[in-house]
């Protein structure tokens, strides 16, 4: 099992409804995702909300082997992705 954990900071210019339209955007479209690559395993998406904290978003999620991170990566930067 390989483990792909990504922690990601909004812009700080942001307006907290911007970010929070952004966050909960991005959490639906990954967790999306298992049902349409099945090589994913598991995935979670967790919306900070401790500003104190220097992240707005945790992306936590596992596959069987680092082949299957890597095929997941050139899914989500290769158009049309999640992102756009």
């Amino acid at each position: 099992m390989v483990k792909h954990i990504v922690l990601f900071k909004l812009k700080e210019t942001l307006s907290q409804e911007e970010k929070l339209k952004v966050m909960n955007d991005f959490k639906a479209a990954i967790e999306a995702l298992p049902a349409k690559i099945g090589f994913i395993r598991h995935i979670f998406v967790g919306l900070n909300a401790n500003s104190a904290e220097k992240w707005d978003i945790c992306l936590d999620s596992e596959f069987d082997t680092l082949a299957d991170v890597n095929a997941y990566a050139c899914l989500l930067y290769t158009s049309p992705s999640p992102r756009d």
